[in-house]
Formats: C-alpha cells, structure tokens, sequence
C-alpha cells in the first residue's frame, strides 16, 4: 500500500524490488502488485519517503510455504492432478 501524498515516483522501489511487484501509474505513483509481493520488505528500506510499508496479509489470504521440497513437489503433483 501506498500512502500516494508521500510517493514521489522516484521509482527507487522499482530498482530493489526482485519480483517485479511494483509499478508507476499513469498518475507517477507508485502501485505494488499484491499477487507478486513476498513481503521481503527492500522496497520499505529504500524509500526516501517512506511512502510504502508492510502490512499484514489478511488469514484468508496467508500461507505457509512447504516444509521441504519433497512437500512441495508433492503439492505440485496433486494440483496438476498426477496424485
């Protein structure tokens, strides 16, 4: 989330983020894909304005990664429907 009367564009938030999760809207500001962000924080560290900050995901929307990847790679089989 950004609070836009602190954002100034500078796109520094761009530059740091490693999942492409952020943009500049039509408006200069800018917008943070929530479906792309992993909570790592960088783009937070990095503002000159502190215009972003990291707010919890709702307990519908959070979810714990696999313990290992034997886990994951059996979740993986089970959505793609070969278990």
């Amino acid at each position: 989330m950004v609070p836009f009367h602190l954002c100034t564009g500078c796109e520094t938030c761009l530059d740091c983020c490693q999942m492409d999760a952020l943009s500049i809207n039509d408006d200069g500001l800018a917008v943070v894909n929530e479906d792309r962000c992993i909570g790592c924080g960088l783009c937070v560290t990095t503002c000159p304005t502190e215009a972003l900050k990291l707010l919890p995901k709702s307990e519908k929307e959070f979810h714990t990664p696999p313990a290992s990847m034997a886990e994951q790679m059996m979740l993986m089989a089970q959505k793609r429907g070969l278990l």
